[in-house]
């Protein structure tokens, strides 16, 4: 929406859309998307490929459901995941990421250990729209990985959705998170949140100014 700006420097327009995100290790933050492209973005000099160093090491998982375009991202079974070590806010500035499509493989859903493992994750993260275990950190994406219990698939260099443009609200206390901010969030088939967690806390930062608990 437009909007007057705060400093001569903004223009005026504001991004409602906030979207959920776990961080490496689980925790709750808040997003928004900018938009998405390809490689040629980044320009031939010194500065344009510190970006793109950054971007390829700044990695969003994406959860794609069973049965749809296992790298899209319109149908997701959770919220996405994004990487946010090595100092997020201070190294990466222009919010850059790469797509990466986590799925799960048939040995994961079809042998023993592979349920046993995700039935154990269940237990701590819940489940996701398509009954298998909700991800929440980086460390079950190495452990899966490992295992052979999920694929990571990118995009080419040339696809316009090989990287997107995502800053992460830092701190969404005390106005952080506007009061005509709108939370995009994963429902279940009853319409009710999937994680109610996220939906609950973004309620308490736009009406209060302080997280749930």
């Amino acid at each position: 929406m437009t909007d007057t700006p705060n400093f001569p420097f903004q223009r005026n327009v504001r991004a409602l859309l906030t979207l959920p995100n776990y961080d490496h290790s689980g925790n709750a933050w808040y997003f928004t998307v900018l938009g998405g492209f390809s490689f040629t973005a980044f320009t031939n000099d010194a500065a344009g490929q510190r970006a793109r160093q950054i971007a390829d090491s700044s990695i969003e998982y994406v959860f794609p459901r069973k049965g749809t375009d296992p790298v899209g991202l319109g149908a997701l079974r959770q919220s996405v995941m994004l990487d946010m070590r090595n100092g997020y806010f201070s190294n990466n500035k222009l919010a850059l990421w790469l797509h990466t499509w986590v799925s799960y493989t048939t040995k994961a859903l079809t042998t023993s250990d592979g349920q046993k493992t995700l039935n154990d994750m269940a237990k701590h993260n819940g489940r996701d729209l398509d009954g298998t275990a909700i991800i929440a950190s980086v460390s079950e994406i190495d452990n899966l990985f490992s295992k052979g219990y999920i694929t990571k698939t990118t995009r080419p260099l040339s696809d316009v959705l090989r990287y997107s443009i995502c800053p992460v609200i830092k701190d969404p206390r005390d106005g952080g998170i506007a009061r005509d901010q709108f939370l995009a969030y994963t429902r279940n088939a009853d319409g009710s949140a999937l994680e109610p967690e996220f939906l609950a806390n973004f309620q308490s930062l736009q009406t209060t100014g302080r997280p749930a608990n």
